[in-house]
């Protein structure tokens, strides 16, 4: 596999993963530093065996991501797609400890990357690790920053090479901020190798959603941060986990707001929901958008659902 060494690093190609959890800066905030250690403790305990069953290497564990290799040839981009699936599908268990504990759900996103990385140890004698470095690896950051809940995704390098094998949802086409040319990423929704695996959707259909009239407003968030300008909409409808905006104003697929509400349906007190878009058409002079919740404090939440609920 490889191509050229330098020192300790071999030039080769692999699938670079990369998983983080949803709304775990708010949990952090709301629960001990004891309770964040042991959910952690949980989460990885069941994620590191499945890397290692698909033949991947855990690169590093930050905070609560994950980043791992898995060494490229014939079949293993197979392997890190049934890996991530098998993750996310996983998280089920994550959440029902949660509810044992008295703690809220958390949600992961996944992006994967696939491309030649220079892979050895770094570092010396007294401490080293096994990592990757290059382009490849950031480029796989930037699409697991794009992912919603429960999403995985794949970038166009990936995709191309698997594309026979696996059924995908939506497709995106961004422009991450400092990459020289346009991506597109591909929701992956089925693998059929090496065993067939189907990911569990949310699936915002299925589930109840309410007619609501409820003037918002909210800001664009880019790289963490909540920018100052602040856009008026109008709340269509509302789910469990997202609401459907109408706005004069454009908002680009995978695009993350802070919504600002002080409806009732949200609680008596001002609420911190933070919201990604799904998807967003133009109608009648508006554009109707689809947002899915990425954080939503539990007042809050607990005041929505009990609306929801009480209007079904």
């Amino acid at each position: 596999m490889s191509e050229k060494e330098f020192g300790n690093f071999k030039i080769e190609k692999a699938s670079i993963l990369i998983s983080d959890l949803r709304g775990f800066t708010y949990f952090s905030e709301k629960h001990s530093a004891l309770e964040v250690v042991n959910l952690l403790n949980r989460y990885f305990n069941l994620m590191i065996p499945i890397i290692i069953k698909y033949d991947g290497v855990v690169d590093k564990l930050i905070g609560d991501s994950i980043l791992a290799i898995f060494k490229y040839n014939n079949t293993d981009i197979n392997n890190v797609l049934a890996c991530a699936i098998e993750m996310q599908n996983v998280m089920k268990k994550v959440n029902d400890a949660n509810r044992e504990l008295g703690l809220s759900n958390i949600h992961m996103g996944i992006g994967i990357n696939t491309g030649d990385v220079a892979i050895g140890h770094l570092g010396n004698e007294s401490h080293s690790e096994y990592t990757a470095i290059g382009n490849e690896v950031n480029l796989a950051s930037r699409v697991e920053a794009y992912s919603m809940r429960g999403q995985v995704l794949l970038s166009d390098n990936s995709y191309n090479i698997c594309k026979e094998n696996v059924q995908v949802g939506s497709s995106y086409d961004v422009h991450p901020k400092g990459t020289l040319r346009p991506l597109k990423i591909y929701e992956l929704l089925e693998v059929e190798k090496p065993e067939k695996l189907i990911l569990d959707v949310e699936n915002d259909r299925s589930e109840p959603r309410i007619n609501v009239d409820m003037l918002i407003n909210y800001r664009l968030i880019d790289k963490a941060k909540i920018l100052s300008e602040v856009f008026e909409g109008q709340t269509l409808d509302v789910s469990y986990n997202g609401l459907k905006l109408k706005s004069i104003n454009k908002l680009e697929p995978l695009s993350e707001v802070a919504i600002e509400v002080t409806s009732s349906i949200f609680g008596t007190e001002k609420s911190s929901v933070y919201a990604r878009v799904k998807h967003s058409t133009f109608e009648d002079g508006y554009y109707i958008s689809g947002l899915v919740f990425t954080v939503i404090d539990d007042t809050a939440l607990a005041s929505m659902k009990a609306f929801i609920d009480g209007a079904i």
